[in-house]
Order: structure tokens, then C-alpha cells, then sequence
């Protein structure tokens, strides 16, 4: 079993439980998330109507702040950290950028901690 320590910014248990792991790989790996769900527990609690109005996600997500100007090259990097990991399909990466404030978002979606922690072929706590 491999554990990760986050740093002391990050309380685990603010995540869903179903993306957790996933979260701190990705912080281990360098990424500085900055949203994520499940796609599951968010949603368990709303009514159609509240999901549809808060915008929830049906789909496990992650998503990443980084550098603007290095943000195609962020992009390749989480592909090849998610190739090495053995998760080559049924993941999306997208790369987006708002040049009103210069921020650019990195956001990876269909990977949950079950996928991540079966393509590792161990579990990641």
C-alpha cells in the first residue's frame, strides 16, 4: 500500500470519497488541484432541480490550476503521468483559458479512485 502525505494546506476529508486518492496523487505529482468530485456524493444529496442550478457534476473530476504560459506543456505531462499509470482510454483531459484574468485550468474527468487505484494495481491512500 502506498500512502501519500498531502501538504498541510490540504484536509483530505474535504474531498469526496470516491476521488480522494486521486486528488493526492495528483498533488503528490506536482498538480495543484483546486476543485474535484466524484461524480456520486454531491449529487446523492440534491434534488434534480438544486443539481441542474448548482452546476454538480455527474462525472468523477479533477481540476488544476496552472501557469498559463506552460499550460500545453502541463497538459502532456498529465497525459504521459496518466499513460505510465496505465490509464490510456476513457479519460478526458481538457485545457481551458480565460485571458480576462490569465488564469488557465487544467481538468481531468472520468478518473475516480477506483479506476486509479486498479490501473496502479495498488491501492493508493
Amino acid at each position: 500500500m502506498t500512502t501519500f502525505s498531502p501538504s498541510p494546506a490540504v484536509n483530505p476529508d474535504e474531498f469526496d470519497p470516491g476521488i480522494r486518492a486521486t486528488v493526492l496523487w495528483l498533488r503528490v505529482n506536482s498538480f495543484n488541484t483546486t476543485d474535484s468530485g466524484d461524480g456520486v456524493t454531491k449529487l446523492s444529496s440534491l434534488t434534480p432541480e438544486e443539481q441542474a442550478e448548482c452546476g454538480v457534476l455527474d462525472v468523477p473530476h479533477v481540476h488544476m490550476s496552472v501557469d498559463a504560459t506552460d499550460v500545453i506543456s502541463q497538459a502532456h505531462r498529465l497525459a504521459d503521468l496518466l499513460f505510465d499509470a496505465g490509464i490510456v482510454v476513457q479519460c478526458d483531459v481538457q485545457v481551458t483559458y480565460s485571458p480576462f484574468d490569465q488564469v488557465a485550468t487544467l481538468s481531468l474527468y472520468g478518473v475516480d479512485d477506483a479506476r486509479l487505484n486498479a490501473a496502479l494495481r495498488r491501492p493508493v491512500t
